[in-house]
């Protein structure tokens, strides 16, 4: 019998779970405390705990996109097996019902074959997903989304134990991310986590983060509420709560501009790093050496007051800041001491801006003191520029 996070067999307590895993309980006495690491899907990889001070993996799990066990890559080593039964929130941390062998997970709205892929009932929010089968599970995009309670597909906006949410994992996992995208994202979740605990802050449907602040006090208020304030009353006391914005900083880097440009990079493109007052940031310190000389360009193009693609095809002045940019791009593709990967992104860009390039280069180079003009207007946009990030300080 389960009643809210307990668990009751034979009228006796056999576990209590939370949110990081469980409390196995032996009688009245604590048994075993299990601790679940889970993914960015909220799926259950690895359960482990303490015993004696030994540390014990009982039950490592690796899924099939749609949630089918993995069994080469699995394992389940339990304690006393038949008096404290393994772990069963499985997938999406959903139990796993293996009665009569059925294998499903229990969605709550609807049970779920990870087998088949497929719900056995229909979704009951069927009419809003019209385009859908009523029977198909996230989408049939499980890699994308997840189905909370079987009913609707949602991008999975949890942090799991690898300190990722589904979308920063996606992004910092594409072929070719910078390598350093999740550690910024881990870093930025972990700060975020730190003041949601200690500073009050607190987090909307939408993914707007606040802190509640007293707008007004005064006393002999009557009642009344607002969509856009809170209110708290005490002994004739009324104290008017409203919501407030909440940014590490003006300045601070915003990662959700990160890693939104061409090849999944940061720079090397029109949408780059912005910080949360939407001014262009060069405080992000990418791995791919790649992302280097764009950062150079763009600070030219800066000095020049030049920006978008108009500038790259027909703006003349930034001919010499185009030109550094593929040389500095070609030389990191030909180098054999750069990692493939940078090589190869290095050699799209140089090859791909020089070909933009091209045609006003030739038709400026035809002009009287044309190459005169280029000199000229490359140490111009030149000045105080290099290629190192900015050092961010609050």
């Amino acid at each position: 019998m389960i009643f809210s996070n307990f668990v009751i067999i034979n009228k006796a307590p056999a576990w209590i779970n939370f949110d990081e895993g469980r409390v196995i309980m032996d009688g009245t006495a604590v048994h075993f405390t299990e601790t679940h690491l889970k993914d960015h899907l909220g799926n259950t990889r690895v359960v482990f705990g303490y015993k004696n001070n030994t540390l014990l993996v009982k039950q490592v799990s690796s899924y099939y996109p749609f949630g089918m066990n993995i069994k080469g890559l699995s394992t389940r080593v339990t304690i006393e097996e038949a008096k404290h039964p393994t772990n069963e929130y499985l997938y999406n941390g959903k139990m796993f019902q293996d009665e009569l062998g059925l294998d499903w997970l229990d969605y709550g709205a609807r049970m779920y074959d990870a087998v088949l892929g497929r719900f056995h009932s229909v979704d009951p929010l069927a009419a809003i997903f019209a385009s859908q089968s009523p029977y198909c599970y996230a989408a049939n995009n499980p890699i994308k989304f997840i189905d909370y309670m079987g009913m609707n597909p949602k991008l999975g906006d949890d942090v799991g134990a690898d300190g990722l949410t589904n979308k920063q994992w996606m992004e910092s996992s594409r072929p070719g991310a910078d390598p350093g995208l999740g550690k910024y994202y881990r870093n930025f979740n972990r700060n975020i986590e730190s003041e949601k605990k200690f500073n009050g802050l607190q987090e909307d449907k939408n993914g707007n983060f606040f802190y509640y602040k007293q707008k007004s006090r005064k006393w002999g208020g009557m009642y009344r509420f607002s969509g856009k304030s809170y209110l708290y009353f005490g002994p004739g006391l009324e104290v008017v709560l409203e919501k407030e914005p909440f940014y590490p900083c003006p300045n601070c880097l915003d990662p959700s501009t990160l890693g939104q440009n061409f090849l999944w990079l940061s720079y090397p493109g029109g949408n780059n790093p912005r910080t949360y007052s939407g001014d262009d940031s060069y405080s992000y310190v990418p791995s791919r050496l790649s992302e280097y000389p764009a950062i150079g360009h763009d600070r030219r193009y800066n000095n020049l007051g030049i920006a978008g693609p108009k500038g790259l095809f027909t703006d003349t002045r930034a001919i010499g800041a185009d030109w550094r940019f593929v040389w500095e791009e070609l030389s990191i593709a030909s180098s054999p001491f750069v990692d493939p990967i940078s090589r190869m992104q290095a050699g799209i860009l140089g090859v791909g801006l020089g070909v933009s390039a091209l045609p006003k280069t030739i038709y400026q180079l035809g002009h009287h003191n044309g190459l005169i003009d280029v000199i000229i207007w490359y140490n111009l946009s030149n000045e105080g520029v290099s290629n190192t990030p900015d050092t961010h300080k609050h």
